[in-house]
């Protein structure tokens, strides 16, 4: 599977490897201002183990300074004393600048934020490589895929992704019982929750609009990242039943 970001939008990528429970590797890659911007995101049955970047920013150091757990000073001067060769993150649990439970979180970040970088790509490629085991052993991690989606997707800052990803709005929407056995293992906002309770029934998305207290951009945010995870499904318009000649 390959193709353009800008034909195939990211959410659209990760729903085929998420709902398809495919194993490999996706490559997105990126130029801006000449350079060259590629991120890898393994995944086994379609749930994320790991994901890398070429960019420093995406560094675990980086990432320790994002969240302000270390100074651009501390982190320097550790550089300045790691042993040639050793990994960056062992290296901080030697040095007791993390605990064991600090480096998987901050390891999580780090992953999700390389994630959550490409939901907002205007253009690029893509590729995925199938395979199993493609993530290293020692760094691979457990993630819910389908909450990476949401909340990618509450992030997007691309309107036209959402409404072309949401397509007719003359379809209704339901809860797939898919959707409805594995409601507990996800992370929904209240919104999400919200609009699934309210399509237990056959509902079109005005409705939905209407009876929602959010911002119409949130709840259409939250229609399309339900879809996209299989959560809701659209149908046609239902055919309106016979009334009775005679009452």
């Amino acid at each position: 599977m390959q193709g353009s970001l800008l034909t195939t939008p990211f959410p659209e990528v990760l729903r085929v490897i998420y709902n398809e429970r495919r194993s490999g590797e996706l490559v997105a890659k990126t130029t801006v201002e000449n350079a060259t911007l590629e991120k890898h995101v393994c995944f086994e049955r379609g749930q994320v183990v790991f994901a890398s970047s070429n960019q420093p920013e995406d560094r675990i150091g980086e990432t320790l300074v994002r969240y302000n757990k270390l100074t651009r000073q501390q982190l320097e001067q550790f550089f300045t004393q790691l042993p040639s060769g050793q990994r960056v993150g062992r290296a901080l649990v030697d040095f007791g600048i993390l605990s064991e439970r600090e480096l998987v979180n901050y390891v999580t970040l780090q992953f999700i934020d390389i994630i959550y970088s490409v939901f907002n790509w205007k253009a690029g490629n893509f590729q995925f490589n199938q395979g199993e085991n493609l993530a290293p052993d020692e760094l691979k991690m457990k993630f819910s895929t389908s909450t990476i989606i949401l909340e990618g997707i509450r992030r997007l800052n691309d309107f036209d992704v959402i409404r072309k990803g949401i397509g007719s709005a003359s379809k209704w929407l339901h809860t797939t019982a898919a959707g409805r056995s594995k409601i507990q293992a996800i992370a929904f906002n209240p919104v999400e929750l919200s609009l699934m309770n309210m399509a237990k029934e056959l509902i079109d998305i005005l409705k939905l609009l209407v009876n929602s207290k959010d911002r119409p951009e949130k709840v259409l945010q939250s229609i399309y990242g339900l879809l996209v995870i299989g959560m809701l499904e659209q149908v046609d318009e239902p055919a309106p039943q016979e009334q009775p000649i005679f009452p």
